[in-house]
């Protein structure tokens, strides 16, 4: 599951939290299946339907941590859960790897006071950011108030499944099919795909290759550095581990790149941030920084180091002006130049 670590937002004058599931929340999870259901025609089961256990919600949250491409956000009022919103995979195989699906419910009391957005919003920045080319839903076509808002969202209706549900007392319900397309920003941030990864060797090492140029690196004298031992075989063993790795792609152009290494202890490490020569000082380096701390943050990581190379004075410059603090040195026989340390507080220290 991508971690939503802890935030707050203010709606409409009043503070909420939204955060990840955790599997201490399944107790209050089958309540809120239970409430929801009994308070709203608008969803799928009937509330006696909602059979589920404490312990069988465990086991779907903890499935949920497992996966990376899914997102389960609860939003919270002081300690009061008000809501769900789910990001899900549309299926399993490669060629549905591009769409996910939406969903979300509030208990009643909470429904029209702009929190549903607010959750959507978050959910569908998620879903762009784990490499979602479109989001898909389906709603009660009479339920208008939920289509007004998918629609505002940038939701546009598909089509309409006739007498989708059927309700006891014998009337139907049509529901309308509704898609986002989230591939139609020119530029986007997103996971990786496993068909990616040869196009990031070459980003990684054309980006690298600059640097080399600058301080006389080559592959004899440097055989170690980025830009000469960035291979195919490395970046498929990160990403079978499961490292966070994501790219800034322009108009279906990958032209930069970064890394996470979580190291434990609330601390990781920023691999090979990088960003083509053609498309540098447009800003794009900088976003993929702040995104980086953001995906650190959202996994726990309270400190980041970064690895640079300690004569590249324009580089240890710029981590500086986003926060970062050099720390030390280190020289090595294998390297033709200094290995600079740096670390980024994530957080405030306490």
């Amino acid at each position: 599951m991508a971690i939503y670590t802890e935030q707050r937002f203010e709606i409409r004058g009043r503070e909420y939290i939204f955060r990840s599931a955790r599997e201490e929340d399944a107790e209050r999870l089958v309540k809120y299946l239970r409430q929801t259901t009994e308070e709203t025609p608008y969803l799928l089961r009937e509330p006696e339907e909602v059979t589920l256990t404490v312990e069988q919600e465990k086991s779907f949250i903890r499935a949920k941590e497992a996966a990376q491409r899914e997102l389960m956000l609860l939003c919270f009022d002081g300690g009061k859960h008000v809501g769900n919103c789910s990001v899900m995979a549309s299926g399993g195989f490669a060629r549905q790897a591009h769409r996910c699906e939406v969903a979300i419910a509030l208990y009643r009391e909470y429904c029209g006071r702009g929190i549903g957005r607010k959750m959507l919003e978050t959910a569908l920045d998620r879903a762009r950011q784990m490499g979602y080319e479109q989001a898909e839903l389906d709603v009660v076509s009479t339920n208008e108030t939920a289509v007004r808002l998918y629609e505002k969202l940038g939701f546009k209706q598909y089509g309409v499944f006739p007498h989708s549900m059927k309700y006891r007392d014998g009337s139907y319900a049509d529901c309308a099919w509704m898609m986002k397309d989230l591939s139609g920003d020119r530029q986007v941030i997103r996971h990786i795909r496993e068909e990616d990864i040869d196009k990031c060797v070459q980003v990684i090492q054309d980006s690298f290759m600059t640097v080399a140029d600058a301080f006389g690196f080559t592959r004899e004298n440097a055989p170690r550095f980025t830009a000469f031992a960035t291979t195919r075989e490395r970046l498929q063993w990160q990403y079978q581990e499961g490292r966070p790795m994501y790219v800034w792609e322009e108009d279906g152009q990958i032209v930069g790149y970064y890394s996470l290494h979580l190291q434990g202890e609330q601390k990781c490490e920023l691999n090979n941030l990088c960003v083509l020569p053609g498309y540098r000082h447009r800003q794009i380096g900088e976003k993929l920084l702040e995104h980086a701390f953001e995906q650190a943050r959202d996994r726990g990581c309270r400190q980041m180091f970064i690895g640079i190379v300690e004569e590249n004075v324009q580089l240890r410059q710029w981590y500086e002006a986003h926060g970062a603090v050099h720390m030390g040195t280190e020289k090595f026989d294998f390297f033709p130049f200094t290995c600079g340390y740096m670390e980024k507080l994530l957080y405030e220290k306490e």
